[in-house]
Order: C-alpha cells, then structure tokens, then sequence
C-alpha cells in the first residue's frame, strides 16, 4: 500500500472513530436524559390509566435542570374500525379548550400597549355595530370594562348556558327534557332580524347543534359560523336579560367574556382572529403545532380519542368551531412555550416580574373549593401545598367534551408544566366513573411538587 493510500485510510479511521465517538456521547446523554425523566414521568403518579375512568394522560414537566414529556394509558379504549388501541404519545395534539382565552387575553394586553385601548375603557366602544346591536340590551353593558371582560368580573352569563348547549339531557334524544332546547320559528326569526342572515341558514345552524351536537346524527358535517350567531341566539333565549352581578363586584367565569374580546380584536385589528394569533403570538414564539379547529386546518383528523362519561366524542369536533374561548389545537410543547412567553413577558417585551406585578395588580379573588383564586388578566393564580410551605401558581384550565387540560407557570420555582386526560363527565357520569376533574387535579398538584422539586 502506498503512503498516500495508508494516509487516506489514516483519516478515514479517525473520523469514523470520531464519529463513534460522538454518537456514544449523545446515546448516553439521551439514556442519561431517558433515566433522569423517570422520576417526572405520569405513570410513577399512581393514578390507573388505561380504563373507562381515566384512559389516557400527558404530561410535560419543564426546569431548570430537565424538560421530561411523557404519557400514560391509551388514547383509545378498544378496537375501533380494526384499528387496535394503542399507547398515548406525549408529543400529539389535542383540543387545549379554554387554554385559549389566555391566547386572547395576550392580544388584548399588546394592544393595550401600543394605545390601542386602554384597560378601564368601555368595553362597548370597541364592539362594531352589529355587535354593539346585539348586546345593547344587556343590562349594564355600557359600564362594563375591558377590563371586567379580562377578568371575568362583567357579570354577563355565560353564552352556554342556553338550553342547547348546557342541557346534557339532549345526549339521549328521547328525553323530554330537550325539547326546551329547541328554539321556536319565532326565536329563529328574531335571530335573524337581530344578525341579518336568513332564517333558513339559521334554522339549519340549530337542526346541525341540536341533532349533530346533542344526538350524534351525520357525524362530520362542518358548518362554519360567526361567533355572532351564538351571541343572537343566546339574545333570543333570554340568557342575558339579567347580569348574575354589578359589573366590577364579584368574579363569574363566562364564556361570553372572552366571545366578546374576540369579536372586539377582529373590530380594532380589521382582521380575523386567526391571522392575529398567527402573526402576534404563533409566528413570534414559533408555535407550529397550534391552530384554529376547522378553520385553518379542515381536513385535520384527531389522534386521540376523547370520551365523555362513556361515549366516544371525537367525532363532536369535526363539526365544532371555536372561537377566542376555546377552539385552538395544541401539543403539550406548544402550549408550554406559550405559557412561559405569557407569564415570562417575551410577549410582552418585559419581564417576569413585571408581567406579575400586573397580574397582582388587576387580579380579583374568589373563594372556590380549592382555595382562593385570583382572576387576572387572562390567567389564574393559586396557592399549591407543597410540603411546609405553599407555591404560587399561575394557570389556566380547559376542557371540551372528552378533554381536560391544565397549563401552569410556577416562577419562584423558575418550571412549568402541562397536563391533560383524554376523558371529561357531565354531572349524571360522576358518580357512575368518578370525577375527571378530581384526576387532573391530582396529577397538577403533583406535577407541582415535582417542578419544585431541588433535584
């Protein structure tokens, strides 16, 4: 063999012994990484996944020293259309609900920012004209703030608590019950005196909630509508004929509230809510694995399924369309990153501390089973035990039928994490399953102890 050819042949084993090297290196930084999460992972919480009362559970851990994501359970119960159940993967996307309303309340807070509005303005000065029209009836609705839409303390009723959407008795069609829900010609025709759009389009919008929604006929249709037909409908059912308080006195969460802080972005920003959470809060942060159920992504098909009480309610969102209340897809990923920009101020071109002073500026609190919560602007704090002392945690909780999900910021910890069960219950399944939101609270408050954790 020739010098050069021994040189070659030199080189060559040393880069590959190089390369040896360094792919040892990151196969035992991975299984170093692997071992270390087995502390923080959710099967180690002693909670029985994979059964009709809890099917499945994620969970994503972030601290200083570690980020663990990590899943338990299934995402599907049994053999459905021959494909087979199968494990839950920490890294899929699922409905994040009422997570959402923080998305919303980042929006507002920019604008607030820039001048565009200001907190204690009149709420109705930013609503357009058909909205404006909609809501004039509500019983002091031009002293409500934005600030009362923020934090849930307007007093207007919660839009779902109309007949159509509350009565679980509509999941059995055969129960007498429901034909309350139904709404009259004359409630369809007041509606669309009320929005301007024709009372065929309206009574064909409530035949597909009440019998797709409530009685599970013709899975899979999607009608796309603005949140201004939930609103007129919720008019003509009398949902807000009286305010459940005086504006600014107390704290009731209501849907309607962040309804209205959407439709008043869309007015300012004379865009849709979709392109602003894009280019203000997705794009910024790099959230590629978030978006609008059925709006940006029609032909998206649900990895996991979702069940409330014992039905299969996956197929429900294929035809649901939500709005700035509830309505994003999400990953545990996405939504943490999103929560640490949010209570972190990279949204908001601040700090930390600066974000939390803000908090516990316009924070209002409220006796709950749970403790004292604070309602703030677009998020909530509690005090968490956690051995002989307690946590402060900033959080939001959503949850959709055969959903629930918590996303959660713990500063003086400097971790995060994110939470949900593929599994939710009306009031009649409680009993029957135990209470879904007894579990997810279970795996919070321990999720709690483990970001805090010194290790």
């Amino acid at each position: 063999m020739r010098k050069k050819d021994r040189l070659i042949n030199l080189r060559t084993l040393c880069a590959c012994s190089a390369l040896l090297i360094t792919a040892g290196y990151f196969l035992g930084a991975a299984r170093a990484a692997s071992t270390a999460c087995q502390e923080y992972d959710i099967k180690s919480m002693g909670f029985k996944f994979g059964t009709p009362e809890l099917p499945g559970g994620m969970l994503l851990i972030d601290k200083p020293s570690i980020r663990c994501q990590s899943a338990a359970g299934t995402g599907q119960l049994s053999t459905i259309d021959g494909i087979p159940s199968a494990p839950l993967r920490p890294d899929i996307q699922f409905p994040i609900a009422s997570n959402t309303k923080m998305f919303t309340a980042s929006v507002i807070l920019q604008l607030v920012q820039e001048g565009k509005l200001k907190l204690e303005d009149k709420a109705v000065w930013y609503f357009s004209d058909q909205v404006y029209t909609l809501t004039s009836k509500i019983p002091h609705i031009n002293e409500i703030t934005v600030l009362d839409l923020l934090r849930h303390s307007s007093g207007i009723p919660d839009f779902l608590s109309q007949p159509r959407f509350a009565s679980t008795d509509c999941i059995d069609k055969t129960n007498p019950a429901c034909n309350s829900a139904r709404a009259t010609n004359e409630e369809i025709e007041a509606v669309s005196r009320l929005t301007g759009y024709s009372a065929d389009l309206l009574g064909q919008y409530h035949t597909f909630l009440m019998e797709t929604w409530f009685f599970k006929k013709n899975w899979g249709i999607q009608l796309y509508f603005d949140p201004v037909f939930d609103l007129a409908f919720a008019v003509t059912h009398g949902v807000f004929d009286e305010l459940n308080f005086l504006p600014g006195t107390q704290v009731g969460y209501s849907n309607t509230d962040y309804l209205l802080l959407g439709l008043m972005i869309e007015n300012i920003e004379k865009s849709s809510i979709d392109k602003v959470f894009k280019t203000r809060i997705r794009d910024r942060i790099g959230l590629d694995q978030t978006f609008s159920l059925n709006r940006e992504n029609p032909s998206f098909k649900m990895p996991l399924h979702l069940y409330l009480a014992q039905n299969d309610y996956t197929e429900y969102f294929s035809g649901m369309v939500g709005f700035t209340d509830d309505g994003l897809i999400g990953t545990l990923s996405d939504l943490n990153r999103f929560m640490r920009a949010f209570i972190e101020g990279r949204l908001f071109n601040t700090d930390a501390s600066t974000v939390i002073k803000f908090f516990k500026k316009h924070g209002i609190d409220t006796q709950t089973k749970s403790g004292v919560v604070t309602y703030s602007t677009g998020v909530m704090s509690i005090e968490v035990p956690d051995g002989n002392q307690s946590r402060t945690v900033y959080y939001h909780t959503g949850e959709d039928p055969g959903v629930l999900s918590i996303s959660a910021s713990i500063p003086e910890c400097n971790g995060s994490l994110v939470a949900m069960i593929n599994q939710s219950a009306g009031d009649s399944a409680i009993t029957l399953l135990g209470n879904p939101h007894d579990h997810i609270d279970g795996i919070f408050q321990k999720a709690v102890k483990m970001v805090c954790a010194s290790k």
